[in-house]
């Protein structure tokens, strides 16, 4: 429920509040890394494989912007090589480096043998904030907009406020966002032509739909579920673009934090997303699948793949808590995950 970052604007909590033991760090402070070994008792899933999940490392995004522009100059050349050997119909490099990331160069993912599915699953939860088993109804639940120098609510739950300056609490004020709207009867975010930094998200059910019009862009997209519901549809007739600067180390990160939560693309939607250790992640869920795309999309950069084992907040590895898994697109048949996927 995000108590892990953020946390000026939000009343103390009760004494009944829930333990933070089974939550990763916000992306804006802390990257993460595949780079710890799986536990060896790693069972298969219905996806015939199992894959490491996630191990966080505390360092920030300013690793990868000085690797860019240390390698800008190389890239610049290989860039005008690509150009000169287009000219005579030749591809000597054997990719369009004009069409790479800057600093980080993948080429356009190849189609998978993925198979799309035919419907959504039925979820429980649907609605923002419901009540969750222990803990009553928290009044977390908000939608922000975050920037480098904004943090922009477009929803907050009662337990957001601030202290203004006779010393009384406030609840705290709600943004207008260009490109941005929501429509509270449908549990409904539009972006419309939006291009902006990072989307977090936090307990608003497993009804929540993310609304596309038009072309937008995201550095990042953040979903918490807390016990409760952290699912995301993605609907509409536009596309987004999520992480194309590789300033984060997963574009799309579903944290479910044990509760029923997983991705939905619909048909009609396009999605890219980049990430330096995985392009998407579905983070403890109690769902048996987490990623979804209805037919005719097509997944194009790897497959569907799961894990038994989650990552405690000390960074170690602990049983998953019965069915609780992971979930990525893999690149390759051990499970490593995609840095750079396309659903279209």
């Amino acid at each position: 429920m995000n108590r892990g970052m953020h946390d000026e604007y939000r009343i103390p909590p009760e004494e009944s509040a829930p333990a933070d033991e089974f939550r990763i760090p916000d992306e804006l402070t802390v990257r993460s890394e595949f780079s710890a070994p799986a536990p060896e008792n790693l069972v298969s899933d219905e996806y015939s494989l199992s894959y490491e999940t996630v191990k966080n490392d505390g360092e920030n995004g300013g690793r990868e912007r000085k690797r860019r522009k240390m390698l800008l100059p190389l890239v610049s050349a290989l860039a005008a090589a690509s150009v000169i050997f287009a000219s005579y119909d030749a591809d000597f490099l054997g990719r369009d480096f004009l069409n790479s990331v800057i600093g980080v160069i993948y080429p356009t993912p190849s189609a998978s043998a993925e198979t799309a599915d035919v419907s959504f699953p039925a979820l429980s939860n649907l609605a923002p904030n419901g009540a969750i088993d222990g803990y009553g109804v928290l009044n977390e639940e908000f939608i922000r907009i975050q920037t480098d120098s904004d943090d922009l609510f477009i929803v907050a739950g009662s337990a957001w406020r601030y202290t203004d300056e006779n010393g009384v609490q406030q609840h705290i004020p709600l943004s207008t966002v260009p490109g941005v709207s929501y429509d509270r009867d449908s549990n409904t975010l539009t972006l419309d032509n939006y291009s902006g930094q990072v989307l977090n998200v936090n307990i608003m059910g497993n009804g929540f739909t993310l609304r596309l019009i038009g072309d937008n862009r995201l550095e990042h997209l953040l979903v918490w579920g807390f016990h409760y519901g952290g699912s995301v549809k993605i609907t509409g007739e536009g596309s987004l673009t999520v992480n194309s600067n590789m300033n984060y180390s997963t574009g799309i990160l579903l944290t479910a934090e044990l509760s029923q939560s997983c991705l939905m693309v619909d048909s009609g939607v396009r999605l890219e997303s980049y990430g330096t250790d995985a392009a998407v992640m579905v983070h403890a869920t109690s769902m048996s699948k987490a990623i979804y795309y209805l037919e005719p999309l097509a997944l194009s950069g790897g497959t569907r793949r799961s894990g038994d084992y989650v990552l405690m907040s000390d960074n170690r590895y602990s049983s998953a808590y019965g069915n609780y898994r992971d979930y990525t697109i893999a690149s390759d048949e051990t499970g490593t995950p995609s840095k750079h996927v396309i659903f279209s």
